[in-house]
């Protein structure tokens, strides 16, 4: 087995670890909650405080994820290698590059996510419309989604062209017997030849297992305090900060929501689904990864970034990476 990294563009890099102070963080929260008492956001924002404070030692000497990951053990188990990356926008450019070299095998998706990453592609590509820009340029045939939660699933497909929807399934969790009828409907009736699995560390249970590194996680809040407030401090500026924490913009405009983005699914779970997958695609004669020469990319696992709080991710990424890789 070996292991990549794939590249990231500066702009979707997030949480740098090097000047983190949970010091500060504690500082702000305090003044923050004395000036909002009461106040809704505020007090969600002191839960995910106090679920943190207990580890200001573990967190002081946090590595961040791309360092624990590189000390990942890549003894041969197979042939097969798994890209990891800050930013599922790298899927687009590892999947391009091999049907360049693979013009005629047809690859099917099966992703586990908490969002479908299929906004519209008359915007540039970015993480948030990989698989949009995927299907449309013709680079893969069919995507299964794992993960998304039931509310979103209606906005997801008012995004997705209606010729998609043949194309692309998105649930979040089914018994095994569904997901093989799944899979017959869109994998086999579509005739994939190689199954590629792309794993988005924010579909997974961040809020129970109190995982760091990634973007969508509580203890992203804490990240978005971590800065010296202004000294004419007043209260309306109090809730701006607040919800600024919790709904913070991204580079467009748009709004991330920290606080309602749905409980995740563990570690077990994603792995009976791979295994599912896996058993189905080989009974059916399809492909497990796509060819870089005489290898075999398996998939990725995206989104890892920042400060890995107690190694958590890192140790969920392992499992993950085993899974994918026991085949």
């Amino acid at each position: 087995m070996e292991i990549i990294w794939m590249p990231y563009s500066d702009s979707e890099k997030e949480m740098e670890t090097a000047t983190f102070s949970f010091d500060r963080v504690t500082s702000n929260v305090k003044l923050l909650a004395g000036l909002l008492v009461g106040h809704e956001t505020m007090d969600y924002v002191l839960s995910i405080y106090q679920k943190f404070a207990g580890e200001c030692d573990i967190i002081a000497s946090a590595l961040s994820i791309e360092k624990l990951l590189q000390q990942e053990d890549c003894s041969a188990r197979n042939g097969g290698v798994i890209a990891y990356s800050h930013s599922h926008s790298t899927t687009f450019h590892l999947i391009s590059d091999v049907k360049k070299r693979a013009e005629d095998i047809k690859i099917g998706v099966l992703c586990l996510d908490a969002h479908a990453d299929v906004y519209e592609t008359h915007q540039p590509l970015w993480k948030g419309n990989v698989f949009s820009h995927l299907l449309e340029s013709g680079l893969i045939e069919v995507l299964v989604l794992f993960g998304v939660p039931a509310f979103r699933h209606g906005i997801i497909f008012e995004t997705i062209p209606r010729f998609k929807t043949q194309v692309v399934f998105v649930s979040h969790l089914l018994s095994a017997m569904e997901m093989c009828t799944v899979f017959e409907d869109i994998f086999f009736k579509n005739k994939v030849t190689h199954l590629f699995i792309s794993i988005d560390v924010d579909g997974l249970d961040t809020q129970l297992q109190k995982y760091t590194a990634m973007e969508y996680c509580e203890f992203s809040v804490l990240k978005n305090l971590d800065y010296t407030l202004p000294g004419n401090l007043k209260e309306k500026t109090a809730q701006e900060i607040v919800r600024d924490a919790v709904w913070p913009k991204n580079p467009d405009g748009t709004v991330r929501n920290l606080k309602d983005f749905g409980i995740g699914i563990s570690t077990e779970d994603v792995r009976r689904v791979i295994s599912i997958v896996q058993n189905y695609a080989q009974m059916k004669g399809i492909k497990l990864g796509i060819p870089a020469g005489e290898r075999q990319i398996l998939g990725d696992i995206v989104e890892l970034c920042g400060m890995d709080v107690g190694g958590r991710t890192a140790q969920a990424v392992h499992l993950l990476t085993s899974q994918i890789v026991t085949v």
